[in-house]
């Protein structure tokens, strides 16, 4: 003779279960797609009427536009051939865009910027490699002046930095 097995639990109980796992779906949905504070701005007041509950209208904060070689400030350049920049540097083997192999002395930028500034030679003039010279072989989707390393440690130390350059010869 078998034994019955009986579910003891009331229907209500299961329900409420699969209710329980949606809402931490859907809060773990939210943790992942949820705006960051950081790049919200607060407008109005606790008067003004709105659709949150707080009465404060959330409305994400505008994007900066990417800064690239051709757009950097002037300004701050000793001539027309310098320019200040953001400089990383990266540790990747193979071969540039260029079609050459990574090696020292090799930089990428923009992707926008690469075309125009292909084969041109930049002299580093502040910061750790002040002096150094590297030609533009290699791009990236966020490189604004990365610089290529055989030290992936050093790249890492390195982080994002801002610096001045200047061109010494065209691509």
């Amino acid at each position: 003779m078998r034994p019955v097995v009986h579910d003891d639990k009331p229907a209500w109980i299961s329900g409420l279960l699969i209710l329980a796992v949606l809402i931490l779906a859907i809060a773990g949905c939210w943790a992942v797609f949820a705006p960051d504070p950081d790049e919200l701005i607060l407008k109005g007041a606790p008067s003004t009427p709105s659709t949150s509950s707080s009465g404060w209208t959330v409305t994400p904060k505008p994007a900066a536009p990417p800064v690239t070689l051709a757009t950097l400030p002037a300004e701050v350049a000793q001539s027309a051939d310098e320019r200040v920049t953001t400089s990383t540097m990266y540790c990747l083997s193979g071969t540039t865009a260029s079609g050459t192999p990574v090696r020292d002395g090799v930089v990428g930028v923009s992707m926008g910027e690469f075309y125009r500034l292909k084969g041109s030679r930049w002299e580093v003039l502040t910061g750790p490699h002040a002096g150094r010279i590297f030609t533009v072989e290699d791009k990236g989707p966020l490189a604004d002046f990365d610089m290529w390393t055989a030290s992936c440690r050093e790249a890492i130390t390195y982080g994002r930095r801002t610096i001045r350059i200047r061109q010494v010869e065209e691509g």
